[in-house]
C-alpha cells in the first residue's frame, strides 16, 4: 500500500469520526457538510472527493455496520449447541460494545436510505424465520409473532447493553442469555413431541 492510499484511509477515517462526533451533539437533520468540514478541519473539495453529500457518508457508514452485524449473526445461527450459541452471542456483544458509539449514533438516523436500527431488526426477524420455520407446527401468524418478538427483544437488549457500562452488562446479561437458550431448547423439544403425536402447542 503506497502513501497515497494511507492518506486516503486517514482522511476518510477523520471525516467519519468527525461525523459521528457531531451526531452526539446534533440530530442528523441539523448537521451540514460545513459542520463536518469544521469538525474534521478539511476543505470542501476534500470531502466531496470521497462523498457526494452527508447522506452518502451516512449510508456508507450504515452499510458497513450492517454488514458486520450480518456476519456476526450468521455465526450465531450456524451454531447448533447451546454452548456454541452462547459463545457466539458473547462475541457479538463484545464486538458491538467495542463499536458502541458508532452504532448508537447511527441508530439516531432515520431517512429513506439510512435506517440501520430498522434494518438490523428486520434482518433478525428474517434470520429467525429462516432458522426455525422448518418443522414449526404453528401457523404463519404465530411464526410472524415469534420472529417479531425475538427481533424486538434482541434489539432492546442491544440498546440497553450499549447504553450501560461493560462490567454491568457482563454481570447481568449472561445469566439471562443462558435461561433464554434453555427455554428455546425446551420449546423446540415440546414442539417435536407435539408434532410426533399430531397435537398443537
Amino acid at each position: 500500500m503506497n502513501q497515497q492510499d494511507l492518506r486516503v484511509i486517514k482522511t476518510k477515517k477523520n471525516i467519519e469520526e468527525s461525523f459521528l462526533r457531531l451526531l452526539e451533539k446534533k440530530s442528523f437533520s441539523e448537521i451540514t457538510v460545513q459542520n463536518i468540514l469544521d469538525e474534521a478541519l478539511i476543505n470542501r473539495s476534500t470531502f466531496y472527493k470521497h462523498y457526494s453529500d452527508k447522506y452518502d457518508l451516512a449510508r456508507l457508514l450504515s452499510d458497513r455496520m450492517f454488514q458486520e452485524f450480518q456476519d456476526m449473526l450468521e455465526n450465531r445461527f450456524l451454531a447448533s449447541q447451546n454452548r456454541e450459541v452462547y459463545e457466539t452471542i458473547d462475541v457479538i456483544y463484545e464486538v458491538l460494545y467495542d463499536k458502541r458509539e458508532t452504532f448508537l449514533n447511527l441508530w439516531k438516523i432515520h431517512t429513506a436510505e439510512v435506517q440501520l436500527e430498522n434494518e438490523m431488526a428486520d434482518y433478525l426477524k428474517h434470520r429467525f424465520i429462516s432458522a426455525y420455520s422448518s418443522g414449526f407446527i404453528g401457523n404463519a401468524s404465530q411464526m410472524d409473532y415469534l420472529s417479531g418478538t425475538y427481533a424486538a427483544l434482541t434489539m432492546s437488549s442491544l440498546k440497553w447493553c450499549l447504553n450501560h457500562d461493560y462490567d454491568t452488562v457482563r454481570e447481568i446479561v449472561p445469566p439471562f442469555v443462558r435461561n433464554i437458550l434453555l427455554a428455546m431448547q425446551e420449546f423446540r423439544q415440546l414442539e417435536h413431541k407435539c408434532k410426533e403425536h399430531g397435537e398443537k402447542l
